[in-house]
C-alpha cells in the first residue's frame, strides 16, 4: 500500500507471508525499489558484513545505511514472537502493528485488519502440513 506522508514521498508498504511457511512474514517499508527498512520473522540468513550474527528461523530487522544498503541485520525486542507452529492472524496484526509503530507509521482512523487470506490452510495456521 502506498503511504502519504508530508514530503510526498512514493512511499510503499508491502507485507508477505509463505503459503507453504506461514510462520515466516517480511514486512518492508520502500522508497522506490530501496528498502528502508525490513523485517523477517523466523527468517533465516547470516550477516556478511559488521556483526557476523546468524539467523536460523529467528526475527530479525534490517535498516538501510548509505554505507552498506541493507545488508546488515540485528535482532529486534520490540517485535511479538511468532510461533513456528499454531500461527493464527492475531500474530500477523500484532506483528505488523509493532513494525508501523517503530516507522512512525500512524494508522488511518478507522483502521481494520484483515486477515491474510491463505489458500488451503485449516483454521489454525501452520498446523497439518
Amino acid at each position: 500500500m502506498g503511504l502519504h506522508n508530508a514530503h510526498a514521498l512514493p512511499l510503499k508498504l508491502y507485507a508477505q507471508i509463505l503459503v507453504q511457511k506461514p510462520w515466516k512474514m517480511t514486512i518492508f517499508l520502500m522508497l522506490q525499489d530501496v528498502h528502508l527498512r525490513r523485517l523477517d520473522v523466523n527468517g533465516s540468513h547470516g550477516n556478511r558484513i559488521g556483526a557476523r550474527e546468524v539467523w536460523v528461523e529467528r526475527t530479525h530487522k534490517h535498516r538501510w545505511c548509505e554505507s552498506h544498503g541493507d545488508a546488515e541485520a540485528y535482532t529486534p525486542d520490540d517485535i511479538p514472537p511468532v510461533p513456528l507452529t499454531s500461527v493464527t492472524g492475531e500474530h500477523y496484526r500484532q506483528v505488523f502493528e509493532a513494525f508501523c509503530g517503530e516507522c512512525r507509521i500512524e494508522l488511518a482512523d478507522g483502521y481494520q485488519w484483515s486477515e491474510p487470506m491463505l489458500a488451503n490452510r485449516p483454521a489454525v495456521l501452520g498446523e497439518g502440513g
